[in-house]
């Protein structure tokens, strides 16, 4: 998990020196926390409730998208979400490189 977490802030802190933000150290430490803590409740969640191939996205990867300014269609599964979100974030590490 603490391969995930510094690979996390690494990411959040690459993004935030793309986009010039001010953020501080402790505020990209609480969103990494925050987003492992996710996949790990996801993880939790899916080992005790299988998805189906249309489960719908989550209200926090809908928000997740809107807030980085995706403006595609919204996915209609969780599926979709997932791998618009995870495109989302690689295309931030290759566009850092």
């Amino acid at each position: 998990m603490k391969k995930e977490l510094d690979s996390m802030i690494d990411t959040l802190k690459e993004i935030k020196t793309l986009k010039k933000l001010s953020v501080s150290d402790e505020i990209i430490f609480s969103e990494a926390c925050s987003f492992i803590r996710g996949q790990l409740a996801s993880k939790s969640r899916s080992q005790n409730k299988p998805q189906t191939p249309d489960t719908p996205p989550s209200k926090k990867q809908i928000n997740f998208l809107k807030k980085n300014g995706y403006e595609g269609d919204l996915p209609l599964t969780k599926k979709e979400a997932t791998q618009l979100i995870s495109d989302f974030i690689e295309n931030m590490k290759r566009s850092n490189i």
